[in-house]
């Protein structure tokens, strides 16, 4: 899982990024959101803690489920 867009007003304050390839979004951003598709942008391209955890979570409480499911047929 990777972020979103983010505020344009979070994204203008960041430091670091670069993109290294054109914005293919470019006629779409917005002073209110902005998301680049790039690896340079870590902030709408970064993996996501919250939603990795929690997609781990559910995957596990499905597996866990599958296996009772087939203990007793």
């Amino acid at each position: 899982m990777v972020e979103g867009p983010v505020y344009g007003s979070i994204y203008n304050n960041l430091k670091g990024i670069k993109l290294y390839k054109p914005d293919e979004y470019k006629e779409f951003q917005s002073e209110l959101v902005v998301h680049h598709d790039d690896f340079g942008d870590y902030s709408t391209n970064e993996p996501t803690m919250d939603g990795t955890a929690s997609l781990t979570y559910i995957l596990s409480a499905l597996q866990q489920e599958g296996k009772k499911q087939s203990q007793n047929p």
